[in-house]
């Protein structure tokens, strides 16, 4: 994040500023931050993921072993952005606080809480939204990718471990959302 904030030009030089200012504890500063971002991130994705490639996958024929390329798009673009709208203010808390509170500020000693704090205080509710609109679309557009790439990995394993043409937890899944719809 140092690279990004252009405080540093390089990795070499980002890494010596953390190290002389914070030590040990300045290369992980912001890991509770993170993990309070990145935890409920994917307890919202990949359920959201899941259950929309099912849903879509119930809407036409499922006997092809892979997924269809836009039911996975679909669900990824959706589930990426969705988490992203709803995790948006943590990463607004974490990004400031690994950072600074304010652009080009060395990061503060305090914890993720006084981040917040920090930033309700000059900026109300409002300041915890910055970034929303290009962050959920960026995230919609990784969850394309990102879950994407898991879907195929997914299916091609459960083709390769359970034999060619049977991705049954789709198939099941599927067919059971189709008798109770």
């Amino acid at each position: 994040m140092r690279l990004q904030s252009r405080d540093s030009l390089t990795l070499s030089s980002s890494l010596k500023l953390v190290w002389r200012v914070g030590g040990w504890r300045g290369l992980y500063k912001g890991l509770g931050a993170t993990l309070a971002l990145d935890l409920p991130f994917a307890l919202v994705q990949f359920p959201l993921f899941e259950a929309l490639r099912i849903r879509l996958a119930a809407r036409r024929d499922t006997s092809a072993s892979l997924p269809i390329a836009a039911d996975v798009a679909i669900a990824g673009a959706v589930a990426g952005s969705a988490a992203a709208a709803v995790t948006a203010p943590l990463d607004v808390v974490r990004t400031r606080h690994v950072l600074g509170v304010r652009p080009g500020e060395l990061a503060s000693r305090g914890s993720a809480i006084d981040t917040a704090k920090a930033i309700y205080a000059a900026e109300g509710l409002r300041g915890f939204s910055r970034g929303l609109l290009p962050r959920t679309i960026y995230m919609g557009l990784g969850g394309i990718a990102y879950l994407g790439t898991y879907a195929l990995c997914s299916s091609a394993l459960d083709a390769h471990f359970a034999g060619a043409g049977s991705d049954l937890s789709t198939r099941r899944s599927a067919e059971e959302v189709r008798n109770t719809t």
